[in-house]
């Protein structure tokens, strides 16, 4: 899992977000990995997890989820959820937001705050790209 540089991306199969440990889990079993060596790998190596949903039109994001050490072991906690074009946060939401540098107030349990609504002109929930390229703003080279 080390690049050997900060970024990266990949694909692994899940039918949710929150399978994604498993996944891993099995993963690192057939290539001889202990549980713990996995969970170590995946937790140094990855921060969230976006699930592409395939529906009858294409695919689309349906949740981003923030991946999780805990004592229960590797879990990939709901930050937004996206259904019908409506973006909801989840528990994991304020870890997401700080780690983009956004405000975590921005967006509450029912999508958009009413002060991030007018600021828009009730132009609707903002969607994922557009929350995460504000967290991109402001910011330098890592």
């Amino acid at each position: 899992m080390n690049t050997g540089h900060s970024g990266g991306g990949g694909t692994i199969h899940a039918n949710t977000a929150a399978d994604v440990p498993a996944r891993l889990t099995a993963l690192g079993a057939l290539a001889g990995m202990g549980q713990d060596a996995v969970r170590l790998q995946a937790a140094s190596a990855l921060d969230v997890v976006v699930h592409v949903e395939r529906l009858n039109n294409g695919r689309t994001v349906s949740c981003i989820g923030v991946l999780d050490d805990s004592t229960a072991g590797l879990v990939v906690g709901s930050a937004l959820d996206i259904y019908g074009g409506a973006v909801r946060a989840g528990p994991a939401w304020p870890r997401l937001a700080e780690r983009l540098g956004l405000d975590p107030g921005r967006l509450d349990a029912a999508g958009l705050n009413a002060a991030e609504q007018d600021r828009r002109g009730r132009a609707g929930p903002a969607q994922p790209q557009e929350l995460a390229a504000q967290g991109d703003q402001g910011r330098g080279e890592e």
